[in-house]
């Protein structure tokens, strides 16, 4: 038998060359293909960093300038859009928070300025002891309606954020609304205001007591604010079905049907001239709604003919707080 053999030293050599060609060959497509990569993801994201520049250099009072959208790139003009409507949202909120500090300035500052009025004027000569009790008197009328509107901005406050725990339990609405009125019919009879009662008994609720007594407190009191010297008010409370309704209307309303819903209104009045600023804050019926909303309920104010004006709260008769 016959062998033959031959060099494979030039072929080892050939295929060395060809990995090392190779080697190389990938390694600068690899490095190529990254610098193609990242040069069109960062074209790609250009807009998207020009618009997070543009969101990161709005100022808050700045907010009424909308984004552009017309150069964007149609994938990020839903976004854009998007970020508009927050936009306008957010300047609305900053509005109504601007408005609001502004109002509670306003309301502050007159009796405050009441208060020190009358101090000075009454320690600017000696007087006797009558005179000086009713300085005090007066002043004492002004520091009540003061704690009164701060506590309802607290619970405002409160309600707002979540901070306030409903605490159901089971009442009924009529000794509630009873409570409410008692420490009230004195005023109500110095001004010869009829008080017409009208509860159904036994209308058990499964609720918080202390916010419904607050609901309770306000009605009366905004009736009693508003109600004209000779006049009258109506108290109704009715089951009906799973609900509660308390209806309190009064006589002498001077607000038209259109302007019924805006009572509900932080600060809201119908006179521009603000009458009786520090006494009536506009804040009771704000207040109402908002723990009548967090008990589930509903609240509706309804101006009609003849001067008579109406709020009607429905409340659950069972809370669902799950």
């Amino acid at each position: 038998a016959f062998m033959f053999a031959r060099d494979i030293a030039p072929v080892m050599d050939t295929l060395r060359r060809l990995e090392l060609i190779l080697l190389v060959f990938g390694i600068g497509t690899i490095a190529l293909a990254s610098a193609l990569l990242h040069s069109v993801i960062h074209r790609a994201l250009k807009p998207l960093n020009t618009l997070a520049l543009k969101i990161g250099s709005i100022m808050p009072d700045e907010l009424a300038a909308a984004l552009a959208i017309s150069n964007c790139p149609l994938e990020l003009q839903p976004v854009v859009e998007r970020l508009n409507g927050l936009l306008v949202r957010l300047k609305h909120a900053f509005d109504r928070e601007r408005g609001f500090s502004a109002d509670v300035a306003h309301e502050l500052r007159t009796p405050l300025a009441g208060l020190r009025s009358t101090i000075e004027v009454t320690l600017t000569r000696e007087r006797t002891a009558p005179e000086y009790e009713s300085a005090l008197n007066e002043c004492l009328d002004v520091a009540s309606a003061m704690q009164v509107m701060i506590e309802n901005l607290l619970t405002l406050a409160r309600l707002d954020s979540g901070e306030f725990e409903v605490v159901p339990e089971d009442v009924e609405l009529g000794p509630i609304v009873a409570a409410a009125l008692a420490p009230q019919r004195h005023a109500f009879a110095a001004r010869n205001i009829d008080v017409q009662w009208d509860a159904e008994e036994n209308i058990a609720l499964e609720s918080d007591s202390s916010l419904l007594h607050i609901v309770a407190r306000n009605l009366l009191d905004n009736a009693l604010a508003y109600t004209n010297d000779g006049g009258w008010v109506r108290i109704v409370a009715r089951g009906n079905g799973a609900n509660a309704v308390l209806r309190v209307s009064n006589s002498g309303c001077r607000i038209t049907a259109d302007q019924a819903n805006s009572v509900f209104e932080r600060f809201w009045r119908a006179d521009a001239s603000r009458t009786g600023t520090g006494t009536h804050c506009g804040l009771g019926l704000s207040l109402v709604k908002k723990i009548v909303t967090t008990l589930g309920g509903t609240v509706e104010a309804v101006s009609s003919g003849g001067g008579v004006f109406e709020i009607a709260v429905t409340i659950p008769k069972r809370q669902n707080l799950a």
